[in-house]
């Protein structure tokens, strides 16, 4: 197999690693998924809780803090991987498109959300933060493809150099 096309495979896996990962999460209840964050949240912060002591309000803020970089996070990824994939098919407006499917992909999350899991809700907020996720993942992918190209660069300089 040629190594372009394993590349291919391995990003659409990746990709849609993460697509499914994320529909998981959504799957779960409020209540659930509630718990899950609450448990990250103490485990995280545990031992600053027994060490501070946060009111009731402090927990809550930090819970929804955790909730939130989770959106930003799982985006990132997903951001990440389909901009990688979509390069790998050398689009020119790669950046747009792959922008562009998260975002409907994190709409179809929140629908889901609502449709199916017990408790859950279209939130327009979280779809903002599965947005600046998808741009932290793309951008990460533009900043790395900046430096391999000056890097590249510098390389063919100095070999003409010598």
């Amino acid at each position: 197999m040629q190594n372009g096309m394993t590349k291919k495979i391995v990003l659409w896996v990746l990709t849609l690693s993460v697509a499914v990962g994320i529909f998981m999460f959504s799957e779960q209840s409020a209540e659930q998924s509630s718990a899950i964050s609450g448990a990250v949240t103490q485990g995280l912060l545990g031992s600053l809780f027994s060490f501070f002591q946060f009111t009731e309000a402090q927990q809550e803020t930090a819970h929804e803090l955790i909730r939130s970089a989770a959106h930003v996070a799982s985006f990132a990824l997903l951001g990440l991987f389909s901009s990688l994939l979509v390069r790998s098919y050398r689009l020119k407006r790669w950046f747009l498109i792959t922008f562009v499917c998260c975002v409907v992909y994190a709409l179809f999350d929140e629908c889901h959300q609502l449709w199916i899991a017990a408790g859950r809700a279209f939130e327009l907020l979280d779809v903002a933060k599965d947005c600046i996720g998808v741009l932290l993942g793309a951008c990460l992918v533009v900043a790395a493809s900046r430096i391999a190209a000056r890097y590249r660069a510098k390389k063919q300089n100095q070999k003409e150099g010598n």
